[in-house]
């Protein structure tokens, strides 16, 4: 009844509660460890009495889930800063050309100004 018991020293946001929440039963609440006080690692750890006997309710941590869940999430980011590089380049091919037609033209401009004075 009292599985992943912990107690915050911040009132936690609704934000945070919802996704405790979401988490189910085997959420890592790593990201929370800055504000709990009292840890449900810290009451295992505590000396037992009675007829206690440890039982498995989730599955070790799956940190192929997660790290699945991350490569998807940068996989997006990468695609979309390679759309984006895409555009870039086409965008420094249009300015690098008319960089080189208005240096150009400045030349020709420089050159009839220069027998003009002369």
């Amino acid at each position: 009844q009292i599985y992943q018991f912990n107690l915050y020293s911040d009132v936690l946001s609704s934000t945070a509660v919802e996704k405790i929440a979401d988490g189910g039963l085997c959420f890592d609440l790593g990201e929370f460890s800055a504000t709990r006080i009292l840890r449900w690692e810290d009451i295992l750890d505590r000396p037992r009495s009675g007829s206690v006997r440890d039982v498995m309710v989730c599955e070790p941590r799956n940190e192929s889930r997660k790290s699945q869940e991350k490569l998807a999430d940068v996989t997006g980011r990468l695609n979309e800063t390679e759309v984006q590089l895409g555009k870039m380049e086409e965008k420094l091919k249009e300015v690098t050309g008319l960089l080189n037609s208005t240096q150009e033209e400045l030349g020709t401009v420089r050159g009839e100004l220069g027998r003009t004075e002369n």
